[in-house]
């Protein structure tokens, strides 16, 4: 019996490697340290050169490759690779003096590279990192670190000062690492656990790869791992482009990946890692062509998720790599979607549903177009029936997990109806079923009367809209709106622009959001949380050119200021002399000193007259085709004060 082989000596890295060829496994995470880590080693050498003796710098846990002459690097790998492309910067320092680099640590006489690294990295490292290739893309994150800490080495070696002898003297001789070799496939496993709950923290997407791929290693399932390395590759592509770089952005999508194939359980899907280890038990060997085959499918869609969450973020890419029927149509509605501000509840239903684009374009635009009213109404309004950001999540949960798993259901099958939120009896398809259920859904959480008291602030309430997270987006619909009915187009994705991006982009001005009636005008009269101020008739979208403050100008100033000063043309600002000019005439009509009482009419009639228009708006435009707004009449704060009544708005009996 084999028994497990330790090393006690601390050995030098050129011991280390000494007559051996490295690979990282494919279940081993890319590149991942950053400026930190590598700063923390570079600080180690620098202390490190000033003693007389081997320091422990690490461990690192390998074993034979059974297929080729390499040792697979199990622990230690983010180290290594560090410490071979210092070598290499040292290398190219002094080629002559230090050619034993190059064929020690670098490429031996055969031509073999020392150190592979997995798959996903494997031809950049090569090419860009041993090789000096500058003009390949670092699309994935473990590119882009590599290619940084070899910018960060580089300069570090440049301010050495004549201290390279020395550097490259502690480097070889001073650098201490335990080697240790697990002497079967147990305790390799044993150490795959150990490895991934240790160092800098994985993701869980990481984890499940590493997992799968072991998987397949220990049940010789060589389809499996192909599978896994092909559409890593890939899925990293499409996350780096979306932005999903952190592990809390790789554990959200892989949560919505596992609530659309595996369980619409929102408990097991936080924890997916210890989920898929409970499913798939390396010991059980039973169903064994069903469980690979069942993984197989995870990995795919996982792939076509993340394409899907590409288009989800980026228009850019849906506009490249799209290229099937109604492309304006549905990236008109990706681009609604992209502008809301919440949009978690919905992700797992719009994954399940693009994964029908290429067969059914027609009913995927029809679904995208269901979610965007159902995600406004319900997660970006602040609906007065969702009391918190993740209610009814399980519903939609649940709808999306049986229109992927079951895109052969019709209520044909069943003697018993199903119904939905209303009552009503589902009847066709899954995708009729899928369509009935989230309209029903949501003239169920938010019918009119819902969405018009949404909108508006009752006399004893405190909402203030300023702070209201969707108001950008709701202000920028608007506006596309209002330019649509003179046949102008406005692009409402210029809400996504940060303030950092306009400070580098000059072309580009930062849209925001500006009382009409300051919010500290006139405060011996009307405090800061005036009701007035805080309604959502009293915000504009602007976009200034200056930087000045305007939080205490009197009503007729400002709007004449930001129709003068707007760096982009806004149709609403625009409008706001007309109604100014209405809400004066009203309230000179009134009172002839222009003290507290007037101003008091002249904000509450300007701002009746915008709700009134907003609200007419949003009911237009976040209805269903089949759905009927008609019980809204208008918005009247002085009719509603004089009727003693609480709500400002007023909505025909049903």
């Amino acid at each position: 019996m084999t028994k497990t082989k330790y090393v006690t000596d601390l050995l030098t890295i050129e011991e280390v490697v000494l007559g051996k060829l490295f690979k990282i496994p494919d279940y081993q995470r890319g590149y991942s340290w950053d400026s930190e880590q590598v700063d923390d080693l570079l600080k180690d050498i620098e202390h490190i050169s000033h003693q007389d003796h081997k320091h422990y710098t690490g461990t690192l846990v390998i074993s034979k490759d059974a297929t080729s002459e390499r040792y697979n690097i199990v622990d230690g790998q983010q180290r290594l690779t560090t410490l071979i492309i210092l070598l290499k910067e040292l290398y190219e320092i002094d080629k002559e003096k230090y050619s034993h680099i190059h064929n020690t640590f670098l490429i031996q006489n055969q031509g073999q590279y020392i150190l592979e690294t997995n798959k996903e990295t494997d031809a950049f490292f090569k090419e860009c990192i041993i090789g000096d290739k500058k003009n390949i893309p670092a699309t994935i994150k473990s590119l882009q670190n590599l290619r940084k800490s070899k910018t960060q080495i580089h300069k570090w070696l440049k301010n050495q000062n004549g201290s390279i002898d020395v550097i490259h003297d502690t480097v070889l001789n001073k650098l201490g690492f335990l080697c240790f070799a697990p002497a079967n496939t147990k305790e390799i496993g044993i150490m795959f656990e150990v490895i991934n709950n240790r160092g800098k923290a994985l993701s869980e997407l990481e984890k499940i790869k590493n997992y799968f791929i072991y998987y397949a290693t220990i049940n010789n399932k060589v389809s499996l791992q192909v599978k896994v390395n092909n559409n890593w590759e890939s899925i990293l592509k499409y996350l780096s482009e979306s932005g999903v770089i952190s592990n809390q952005d790789e554990n959200n999508f892989l949560r919505n990946c596992y609530l659309v194939y595996y369980s619409a359980n929102k408990s097991k899907s936080w924890n997916v890692y210890d989920e898929l280890k409970l499913k798939y038990k390396p010991d059980d060997k039973s169903d064994l062509e069903d469980k690979i085959e069942e993984i197989e499918g995870f990995i795919d869609f996982i792939e076509e998720a993340s394409q899907s969450y590409a288009y989800f973020i980026k228009g850019d890419v849906f506009k490249r790599e799209y290229n099937g029927l109604l492309k304006k149509e549905i990236a008109t509605v990706l681009k609604q979607l992209r502008c809301h501000p919440v949009n978690a509840s919905v992700l797992p239903m719009y994954l399940a549903t693009m994964s029908y684009l290429q067969d059914k374009p027609d009913t995927v635009l029809e679904l995208l177009k269901i979610i965007e009213i159902t995600n406004f109404r319900i997660y970006v309004l602040p609906n007065a029936n969702i009391s918190r950001a993740d209610s009814k999540q399980g519903d939609l949960f649940h709808w999306a997990n049986l229109l992927y798993n079951h895109p052969q259901w019709h209520s044909d099958h069943f003697e018993e109806p199903f119904h939905t939120y209303l009552g009503n009896e589902l009847k066709g398809d899954i995708f009729d079923c899928t369509k009935a259920e989230l309209k029903d859904f949501t003239k169920q959480m938010c019918p009119e009367s819902v969405f018009v008291q949404s909108l508006t602030v009752d006399l004893d309430e405190s909402i203030d809209y300023y702070h209201w997270n969707g108001l950008r987006f709701f202000l920028a619909s608007y506006e596309e709106s209002l330019n649509a009915k003179r046949k102008e187009t406005w692009d409402i994705e210029k809400i996504l622009i940060s303030r950092q991006e306009t400070k580098k982009d000059k072309l580009n001005d930062y849209l925001s959001r500006e009382h009409i009636w300051a919010n500290k005008n006139l405060l011996q009269y009307f405090p800061e949380n005036y009701i007035d101020k805080r309604r959502l008739g009293n915000f504009v979208l602007i976009g200034l050119s200056s930087n000045i403050q305007l939080n205490a100008w009197n009503i007729q100033d400002k709007v004449k200021f930001l129709i003068e000063n707007a760096s982009i043309s806004i149709m609403q600002v625009n409008g706001l002399k007309k109604k100014l000019d209405k809400a004066w005439e009203f309230a000179s009509s009134k009172y002839k000193v222009k003290k507290k009482s007037f101003y008091m009419n002249l904000g509450c009639s300007l701002i009746d007259q915008r709700e009134n228009e907003l609200i007419k708006f949003a009911l237009k435009r976040w209805k269903f085709e089949d759905e009927k707004f008609n019980r809204f009449i208008e918005i009247d704060t002085f009719k509603a004060v004089s009727q003693n009544k609480n709500e400002t708005f007023f909505l025909k009996e049903k």
